[in-house]
């Protein structure tokens, strides 16, 4: 992933924000069955494109979590994947944040592999914090014209998603 230099970041404003699967387009394997211990990129967006992306040049994902109120989503992530017939997906499923070149196929991953069951957590009290993703020590920044996307795999069984039946509220930065 090309970085962006600190004299860059020390000048861009960033602001918190949630990302919604509103904000990404459908992925090349979107809805396509994905076979148990295969990854399928589902969801992609388009920073600078793509839902409220379209307003950023810069995304991180991860926001701080709200210090004062452990009941708050502040900072926490929540993510439920869901098939064309609004079923819920096998809890063994893992998902993660990858970014790529808008027309390429190397991709970098910028979080880890995330188990369902483990994001699909209604009590925001009890969500998985998501705090801003870093990359060897350095934040891990997607700039303009560069591709998020979702990928998904599940060990055990065949999966589809489908993003339209999906929800997602992922704590990012949006940079200008």
């Amino acid at each position: 992933m090309p970085t962006v230099s600190s004299s860059v970041l020390n000048s861009v404003e960033f602001e918190g924000i949630n990302v919604s699967t509103a904000d990404f387009v459908d992925g090349k394997d979107e809805e396509a069955t994905v076979e148990a211990g295969d990854v399928a990129e589902v969801f992609e967006a388009e920073i600078g494109e793509d839902g409220q992306l379209s307003s950023y040049e810069y995304l991180r994902l991860g926001d701080n979590l709200d210090s004062g109120n452990q009941d708050s989503a502040k900072g926490k992530l929540f993510v439920d994947l869901r098939a064309a017939d609004d079923s819920e997906l096998d809890q063994r499923t893992e998902f993660r944040f990858v970014t790529r070149p808008k027309n390429g196929n190397r991709r970098t991953p910028l979080t880890e592999w995330v188990k369902l069951r483990n994001a699909n957590i209604d009590d925001p009290s009890k969500r998985l914090p998501f705090t801003p993703v870093s990359r060897n020590g350095r934040p891990a920044v997607v700039k303009d014209g560069r591709i998020v996307a979702v990928e998904v795999r599940n060990p055990a069984t065949s999966i589809e998603v489908d993003r339209t039946n999906s929800d997602a509220d992922i704590p990012a930065r949006g940079g200008y």
